[in-house]
Order: C-alpha cells, then sequence, then structure tokens
C-alpha cells in the first residue's frame, strides 16, 4: 500500500541544525510569520508539503517535489525568516526518503520533536506544526476566519510580504496566520499510515533502540539532538554494560559507546565526543 502511494513522488526532509543556539523565533509573531512563510515558500516553489515542525532554533519539513525544488524553498524560507530573525545560518540538511516505512518513521519523528526538546504539550497539540492536522475532526471551524480572497492588496501584502499571489481560498485565523491546513497534504499522511492507530503507533514506539538493524540507514537520515541521543544511552548503558549513565563507564566503554552511536545514528565525532564526554582527539584514532 505504502509503495503504490510513493509512486511517481520525489519526498525529502528538509532540516536544520537542532544543535545551533540561534534563537529564531522568540513569540507567538515570529512562528505565525514563518506559518505564513511555509505557505508563500510551499506555493512559490510548486512543493507539496506533508509535514512540518518549527522549533525555537530549528526547523524540520517533510516535502514532495524536486531535489532543486526543495533546495529552493528552505533557501527561500531561510532569507524570509532571517528578514526578522537576522541569525538563521544553521546548515540546511535535504535527504531522499525512498521507501514508505522511512517516511512514516520520518513524519513520527518531526511531529515527536516538540516532545524530545521536553515542551509539556502532546505532540498533536504543538501549535507550531502540522500534527494537529492528521486523523483530526476537520468539520470543526475556527471563528474569525476569512478567504485571502476577501483580503484587499495592501492587508494581503501586510500579511504575506511578498509578490507571490496565493490561492484565494486559503483561510486566514484571526490572528493573521494562514491556516496550514491550506497547503499540508494531510489526506496523503493519513493514507500513509493507514489509519489512526497505526499513526499513534509510530508517534509513541521507542524506535531509538528497537528498530531492527535494516532500519539503521534510516535513523541516519534524521539529526538527532543531544537530548535524545543522552535518553539513548541510558537504555544502552544498563542493558550492555550494566550502569545507570555514561558518567559510570570507563574510558573503554565510553569509546565503544560512541562506536555504537555512530554505527546506529550515524553520529559525528564533535557530537560523539560531546554526549559520551570524550576529549574529540582520543576518539579520532577510533572513528
Amino acid at each position: 500500500m505504502g509503495e503504490k502511494i510513493m509512486k511517481g513522488r520525489e519526498i525529502y526532509h528538509i532540516c536544520t541544525d537542532g544543535l545551533s543556539r540561534n534563537i529564531l523565533f522568540k513569540s507567538d509573531t515570529d512562528y505565525i510569520k514563518a506559518i505564513n512563510d511555509i505557505a508563500v515558500c510551499t506555493f512559490a516553489k510548486c512543493l507539496s508539503m506533508y509535514c512540518f515542525c518549527l522549533m525555537d532554533n530549528h526547523v524540520h519539513f517533510i516535502a514532495g517535489g524536486s531535489y532543486d525544488a526543495c533546495l529552493a524553498f528552505i533557501r527561500m524560507f531561510k532569507r524570509r525568516v532571517n528578514l526578522r530573525a537576522k541569525c538563521f545560518s544553521a546548515d540546511i540538511s535535504i535527504k531522499r526518503i525512498d521507501n514508505p516505512e522511512y517516511l512514516r518513521t520520518a513524519i513520527a519523528y518531526v511531529i515527536r520533536n516538540p516532545v524530545a526538546a521536553n515542551i509539556q504539550v502532546a505532540p498533536g497539540e504543538y501549535r507550531w506544526s502540522s500534527g494537529n492536522l492528521y486523523f483530526s475532526d476537520r468539520s470543526k471551524s475556527m471563528a474569525g476566519t476569512r478567504n485571502i480572497s476577501s483580503l484587499g492588496y495592501d492587508e494581503m501584502r501586510a500579511l504575506v510580504n511578498s509578490h507571490v499571489k496565493l490561492p484565494g481560498k486559503y483561510a486566514v485565523a484571526c490572528n493573521g496566520m494562514i491556516l496550514p491546513g491550506n497547503y499540508v497534504e494531510h489526506v496523503f499522511v493519513e493514507n500513509l499510515y493507514g489509519n489512526v492507530r497505526r499513526y499513534l503507533y509510530y508517534l509513541s514506539k521507542n524506535d531509538d533502540l528497537e528498530m531492527e538493524e535494516m532500519s539503521t540507514d534510516m535513523l541516519r537520515k534524521v539529526k538527532y539532538e543531544d537530548k535524545e541521543l543522552y535518553n539513548s544511552m541510558t537504555d544502552i548503558c544498563f542493558k550492555e554494560f550494566g550502569k545507570n549513565s555514561v558518567e559510570e563507564l570507563s574510558i573503554e566503554g565510553r569509546l565503544k559507546m560512541a562506536m555504537k552511536l555512530k554505527k546506529k545514528y550515524g553520529v559525528g565525532l564533535k557530537q560523539a565526543a560531546r554526549v559520551v564526554g570524550l576529549d574529540p582527539e582520543l576518539l579520532r584514532g577510533h572513528f
């Protein structure tokens, strides 16, 4: 079923560095403007948007289109955010998603990002992602929404700050946010999972440790933050070393841990050294 859904589609996971110290979005207004940027950039670059999540220091998108179109999208998005934040210099990662299992895993990973960052809200309730669109009750309408076609020229330019002409049917909330349901292809995502139970399974499962070896390449294509690796290391320490934390490991044990992180998650030298607590030069000869 998944292969049939993906047939003929190029799909990519687009993200920026989750370890960046630059804060991109400091207020609700910043997030609302960034979500409007997604609408403008998606339409301008003719992408299919399946999933997104805006965190305060990095962003994730899962989109359909050519590699060049995805690159043009994220560059345009960064330029627009930089008009306000002036600090969006994080490296870009664009990874091809080549099978439905990887796609299901990647979408769940993106929607879970707030949970990984210890934000105390359920994935589907995080305001700055597409997580509330899937398997939701779309019979409800937000009070005060208007169609873009009802906006005057000046009001429209103030909303999108662009010459890009969005479809008139796009709905805008009373807070000035272009509703993501206008452009996120949530039905495609629902068909990918098949049913809400399967979707919730992917959101909740602990794939950090329990995914099979055949899925290692999938995990390597996702950027993991230090805090996520710390959670995984705690489990590895107990199961494989009989210790409660990486701090209890010997230097040899930490070297082994670093190699496990490299093999399973594709962690780089500097990040591995940082999370296991070793000098990068000591680790370099083993990496």
